[in-house]
């Protein structure tokens, strides 16, 4: 009876442990989206909008785990969880095109932790290739002691070449190209850079322009996936020789960037005219689905 007596004590005890600890546990983002989600469905007006609010506090990572909207969900409920998608995609395109900012103090502790807590903090994912080089990977310990600073910034420029022409068999075809290389942070994966020629500013030390006549359209270039960085040439034209050096340059940048991916989901596909299904700020119609011979055939409007 005695040992009896022990088993059941120790298993009393562990029951009333384990809910304290899990207390002691903060709730995963998933975890924390789908409690708030429920109350966006509460009896009382005071706890619909303190669900809102709550779930936009948790910041742009919170979309990933909204609940999607279905025919059955609620008027109310679809529109509050349509302005917080708002409201969070606006917030991730803002954190996009900012510089990440890392705070860390660790003494002696593995490369590998540090360069994961780097990634957690800003999203940038880091790996070690030493090995790959015959270099030793194993055992390295850093000490960082880092407040608010910045990854880098999110978009880095740097002059990297000055070229000149002259054509001698055509003495008016002559011009100085700048080569600017743009560098950005990996976690930021451009689609399109572009420079508006009219937002350029380029002059000597004398504050004389070094730029070529015509300044109208933009400079495009695709960006290629996986690349980190990209040269463009911006046209100078004809360069006094007067002009010792570039002084001045300064312009505005337009960058592309993706979106995250969506899945738009239909049903009675063959009655269906005009169903739409929306996420944020995208719209999709499907207008008909028809068979056409031996296929069919959908007919999509995207706005």
């Amino acid at each position: 009876m005695a040992a009896l007596r022990t088993i059941m004590w120790v298993g009393l005890l562990l029951a009333l442990v384990a809910p304290l600890y899990a207390q002691d546990v903060e709730p995963s983002m998933s975890d924390q989206v789908k409690a708030w989600a429920r109350r966006l469905d509460s009896d009382t007006l005071e706890d619909r909008e303190r669900a809102e609010r709550q779930i936009i506090e948790l910041g742009h990572k919170a979309l990933e785990y909204l609940p999607e909207v279905k025919p059955s969900t609620a008027a109310e409920t679809k529109a509050r969880l349509q302005r917080i998608r708002t409201v969070l995609e606006k917030k991730r395109a803002d954190s996009a095109a900012k510089a990440s900012r890392i705070t860390l103090s660790v003494k002696d502790k593995p490369l590998a932790d540090v360069l994961g807590a780097i990634q957690e903090q800003t999203e940038n994912k880091l790996v070690d290739y030493r090995s790959n080089f015959g270099q030793r990977a194993d055992g390295t310990k850093v000490s960082v002691d880092w407040e608010d600073v910045p990854f880098w910034e999110i978009f880095r420029f740097e002059p990297t070449r000055v070229e000149s022409f002259l054509n001698l068999s055509d003495r008016s075809q002559r011009g100085t190209f700048l080569n600017l290389q743009v560098a950005w942070e990996p976690r930021v994966e451009p689609i399109v850079i572009k420079l508006p020629l009219d937002q350029l500013t380029v002059e000597d030390e004398e504050g004389n322009s070094l730029q070529s006549g015509d300044r109208t359209g933009s400079l495009d270039t695709e960006v290629v996936q996986g690349v980190s960085a990209v040269d463009i040439q911006l046209p100078l034209g004809s360069t006094d020789r007067s002009s010792q050096k570039i002084a001045t340059l300064k312009g505005e940048m337009v960058a592309l960037m993706p979106g995250r991916m969506e899945t738009f989901t239909f049903d009675k596909l063959e009655t269906a005219r005009n169903v739409k299904d929306t996420r944020g700020a995208i719209e999709v119609v499907l207008e008909t689905f028809r068979p056409n011979g031996d296929i069919w055939e959908a007919s999509i409007m995207l706005r």
